[in-house]
């Protein structure tokens, strides 16, 4: 079993961007002519990479780098690769799904002795050592907060004091906080703090 799928695919002289996935030029249009050979390529290249490692449909997170090599030093957005190459690999069975492709690294160089082609990387990420490293998962438990420090005794005493009502005369030795009755010695150490 391999946990390292490595391909590369030889590009004609046009590559699909995501700007050109589509013959009708919106989303939800036929794939262009360039998409198909692409997917085709991909997929083609990916099935025989696959039978010759013994690859297994990766059910956890892999990394996914896609390099276009470029003979020419024309300007092209690296962010706009990959959605052909990412459903090519999943119809070739490389992962269950293309939301398993975290991180992906995208990048194009230029590279004039070389050919246009692709170079495409897919390393499983397999559960880490510790639970807290895991990705999408929660962190390891926290240790237990401190004890909190005991509650100060109720500021109220005796009975005048549980009969006491707002709108009743204050009792001598006692003082109103917010709208509750407490003992003079509670209120000054609340204006101490």
């Amino acid at each position: 079993m391999s946990d390292v799928l490595a391909l590369s695919i030889p590009l004609g002289s046009t590559y699909p961007s995501v700007n050109h996935l589509h013959k009708d030029g919106f989303i939800g249009g036929r794939k262009s002519d360039a998409y198909k050979t692409l997917f085709a390529d991909v997929k083609t290249a990916a099935e025989a990479e696959i039978a010759r490692t013994g690859w297994e449909t990766a059910s956890t997170e892999c990394a996914l780098t896609v390099i276009r090599y470029q003979e020419t030093r024309r300007r092209s957005d690296a962010t706009n690769l990959a959605k052909v190459e990412a459903d090519a690999l999943t119809a070739a069975g490389v992962w269950a799904d293309d939301r398993l492709a975290t991180p992906v690294t995208l990048m194009v160089r230029y590279d004039p002795a070389g050919q246009h082609r692709l170079a495409i990387v897919v390393v499983k990420l397999h559960e880490a050592t510790t639970e807290s490293a895991q990705v999408g998962k929660k962190s390891a438990p926290r240790r237990p907060r401190a004890a909190k420090p005991p509650a100060r005794p109720a500021p109220f005493v005796g009975d005048a004091v549980d009969r006491w009502r707002p709108g009743d005369t204050i009792p001598d030795g006692y003082a109103l906080l917010g709208s509750k009755l407490v003992t003079m010695e509670f209120a000054l150490e609340k204006i101490r703090e």
